[in-house]
């Protein structure tokens, strides 16, 4: 019964959670939602012990991915939607410069302890391995982003 009620709670935050802030469609409110929401889960996991990593190994592998990634991202951006290459910080400079500080406090901390540590701290036992956490987050996510058209 545990994971049934897992399975819900994961539905109604996951899924439910952006329906809801998608449905009121308010600007602002969606910042102040994922703030409290990631302030009540970094509360309700802080005393948890971090699963150990090889932090060399992971940056390593990211730093990888980009190098292969990042110019094949650009060169298809270019042949494809070369008008929007480098558009905002070419555009509008000061509002890209704004979104280069800003996002990562405003949204990028809150973001990483829903859909990464709380979610993988609460519901590892739902979906049994690390493949299907990591599936479950990806998803979470990316549903998250999809829904707000962004």
């Amino acid at each position: 019964m545990p994971l049934l009620r897992f399975a819900v709670e994961f539905a109604a935050l996951y899924l439910g959670g952006p329906l809801i802030i998608l449905e009121l469609r308010r600007p602002g409110i969606l910042f102040g939602l994922i703030w409290v929401a990631a302030i009540v889960a970094f509360l309700a996991i802080r005393g948890e012990k971090p699963q150990p990593h090889d932090v060399r190994r992971e940056l390593r592998a990211i730093f990888l991915r980009f190098a292969i990634l990042a110019p094949i991202i650009v060169a298809l951006t270019a042949r494809f939607w070369p008008e929007t290459l480098l558009s905002l910080p070419l555009q509008k400079p000061r509002f890209w410069l704004l979104i280069m500080v800003l996002y990562p406090v405003l949204s990028v901390w809150p973001q990483e302890v829903l859909y990464r540590a709380f979610l993988f701290a609460r519901y590892r036992s739902l979906f049994r391995s690390d493949t299907g956490i990591i599936i479950a987050s990806a998803l979470a996510f990316g549903f998250a982003h999809v829904i707000f058209l962004n």
